[in-house]
């Protein structure tokens, strides 16, 4: 007879692979590494102040000021006696943080109150247009912070769920730039590819899935997507020189 792992036994056993490989990463002093394993024990677990910490040391060691930041901010959120911590903060201060806090706090505070209001039935369906809206503007402020500290992953998540309450070109834009910094170009030309089913005259979105297709090595499907953008803008300086140098060359 076989046993399932208890997810409290299963978070366990992947938290000590995750602090194993950290320290392998720290003898051998390969922050980025180091970086990598810490993002992803906060994913694992975000209300732990450990993974925070070792985010902050190891984008501290990677000089990116910025995300260390962030990371010792959330490590004050969770324990606020951390010495290490407070002293980053007296070497480099910095009014990142307490803004990427409040805003988290915000967007708590906005669900937490909607769930109290409807316990029986607290679908994000039952919202009003105007506080999807409302809800979605603050998943997209918290989209674009995290994209500015480099935090890829979570900025995509908040992304989508921005586009998710309220779709708009500026969230779907923020999504598919991130999934492009995160090396997944079919994930965000396949989301562009969607969008612009329903969509079919959004030039921005034809132009960023042109890049991708570019990048990705697929120049016939690009070019198509140049043509496309070339009849809805025929001033468009990118799409006439990506043509102008397929002419050349043929």
């Amino acid at each position: 007879m076989t046993t399932e792992t208890h997810p409290a036994a299963a978070v366990g056993l992947v938290r000590e692979e995750l602090a194993r490989r950290i320290e392998e990463a720290l003898q051998v002093r390969d922050f980025e590494r180091l970086e990598n394993w810490a993002l992803q024990w906060v994913q694992l677990e975000p209300r732990s102040a450990l993974p925070f910490l070792w985010l902050g040391r190891a984008t501290v060691a990677l000089n990116k000021m910025a995300r260390a930041a962030y990371a010792y901010g959330r490590v004050l959120d969770l324990d606020e006696g951390s010495e290490e911590a407070r002293q980053f903060f007296g070497r480099h201060p910095s009014s990142l943080t307490p803004k990427s806090e409040k805003l988290i706090e915000k967007i708590e505070r906005f669900v937490k109150d909607f769930e109290r209001k409807k316990p029986h039935n607290n679908s994000l369906i039952d919202l009003t247009p105007d506080r999807r809206r409302e809800l979605a503007n603050l998943e997209l402020a918290l989209a674009e912070r995290h994209e500015s500290y480099q935090l890829f992953p979570w900025a995509e998540a908040a992304y989508a769920r921005a586009f998710e309450l309220h779709p708009e070109m500026k969230s779907a834009v923020g999504r598919a730039r991130v999934l492009q910094r995160l090396d997944r170009r079919n994930d965000a030309s396949k989301f562009l590819r969607e969008q612009l089913h329903f969509s079919p005259k959004w030039k921005d979105a034809r132009v960023l899935l042109a890049r991708f297709l570019m990048e990705s090595g697929n120049v016939a499907d690009a070019q198509r997507e140049w043509q496309i953008i070339l009849s809805l803008d025929p001033q468009n300086r990118e799409a006439m020189a990506f043509l102008k140098s397929r002419l050349t060359t043929k």
